[in-house]
């Protein structure tokens, strides 16, 4: 099995029976449908998304935290004890359901990362680590652990609200960085501030975290760093602000849409109705066997890349089959695993942000089933895509 399989549009199978319906205008009607005979482009999961702090210098409100307390907000106290209301005005969004019952700590460029990520990769097959945070350019040995993880041969990318990452871009390029992803949680300072909790709902904060965010943006595509820029839109009155985004950084980056999920529909009707306004066209689709991110390409008249951004329906039956959230509230299906370590300097590998239940102690991890129900979903996800080529979302 190569690393891309590629299925052309003459090989798709088109039925209206799997898709959604939608309230669309024409033309955004016309890109929906064309999206459903684009050509795919299928790879098999081998990625790992490694937590290396807590600390964040923004306190969005919707923020899921990998699954786990906010660290300031929680030392010393007992799980049951747990808040998601503290001091630092940031949130952990499912940690009064999810069952978390560690403390988050600070991953070193030691040998017991070395040691816990080429564990991992002996049983599942690794090749990219994505780190997260927090944000992760608040850690001041950051480039270290990039440099570890690629010298063990792999690829490394991550996650960032751009506050910091010009400051290291240069850094993290020389330790060998392959892609970062910015998050956009807004495009005036009014527009982030709303989204703040506490002491950071303020406009100078905002203006800011904007300007750093625009930093960072420059800095990564100056010093060669792949890029791509996430922006949620909740609804078509979202449009002036999202075409604002791509004119703004388009030449910088790939900026990739994602639907809402508290939206529902809405959301996802808007997301084409602003394609449509923008003249765009389908280019293909991003399939990742074995977990649930997926997105779709789309090119504009001036040739700037945007993206959609989706989850699709991609489950781990070991775990998800009998999960009460799988048809009620299941917001990302299988995503693939997640690495953290805990304020013991013990590591510990999840499957589920909604079910931190589910995190085990690396040893218990290894010796447990869910190591070959990995690797066989993945295998059974990239048949089963290559035989059906449809897709089914989470809305």
């Amino acid at each position: 099995m190569g690393n891309v399989t590629k299925i052309q549009s003459s090989e798709r199978q088109y039925s209206n029976e799997s898709l959604p319906t939608l309230n669309l205008s024409s033309a955004a009607n016309e890109l929906y449908k064309n999206e459903q005979i684009a050509p795919i482009e299928v790879s098999v999961d081998s990625s790992l998304r490694l937590k290396v702090l807590d600390q964040c210098g923004m306190a969005c409100v919707f923020c899921h935290n990998e699954g786990t307390p906010v660290s300031s907000d929680n030392v010393g106290r007992e799980a049951s004890e747990f808040t998601s209301a503290g001091t630092s005005s940031r949130v952990s969004i499912y940690l009064s359901t999810n069952g978390a019952d560690f403390v988050s700590g600070n991953v070193q460029p030691d040998i017991a990362l070395q040691e816990a990520v080429r564990s991992i990769d002996n049983l599942v097959d690794i090749h990219e680590v994505h780190l997260t945070g927090g944000e992760p350019t608040l850690h001041p040995r950051l480039p270290e652990i990039v440099r570890q993880l690629t010298d063990d041969g792999h690829k490394v990318k991550m996650t960032s609200n751009g506050e910091r990452f010009y400051t290291m871009a240069p850094a993290l390029k020389e330790a060998g960085l392959s892609k970062v992803v910015f998050s956009i949680f807004g495009t005036t300072p009014e527009d982030l501030a709303a989204v703040q909790g506490g002491k950071f709902n303020n406009l100078k904060f905002a203006q800011l975290k904007l300007d750093a965010l625009e930093r960072s943006i420059v800095a990564a595509y100056e010093n060669g760093i792949e890029t791509s820029a996430n922006i949620v839109m909740p609804s078509l009155d979202h449009a002036e602000r999202i075409i604002n985004i791509i004119d703004r950084f388009g030449d910088f980056c790939k900026i990739r849409i994602l639907n809402s999920l508290d939206e529902g529909i809405e959301s996802y009707e808007a997301v084409y109705e602003v394609l449509a306004m923008m003249g765009t066209k389908v280019q293909k689709v991003n399939m990742t066997a074995g977990a649930s991110s997926m997105s779709v390409d789309y090119v504009l008249p001036d040739h700037k890349a945007v993206g959609f951004k989706q989850i699709r329906k991609s489950y781990l039956s070991e775990v998800c089959n009998d999960c009460v959230l799988k048809d009620n509230g299941c917001e990302e299906g299988f995503y693939g695993m997640r690495m953290y370590v805990d304020r013991m300097n013990q590591y510990r590998v999840g499957v589920c942000i909604q079910r931190m239940d589910l995190t085990r102690p690396l040893d218990l991890f290894m010796r447990s089933n869910l190591p070959e129900a990995i690797r066989a979903n993945r295998s059974q996800e990239y048949d089963r895509i290559i035989e059906t080529t449809q897709i089914e979302r989470i809305l």
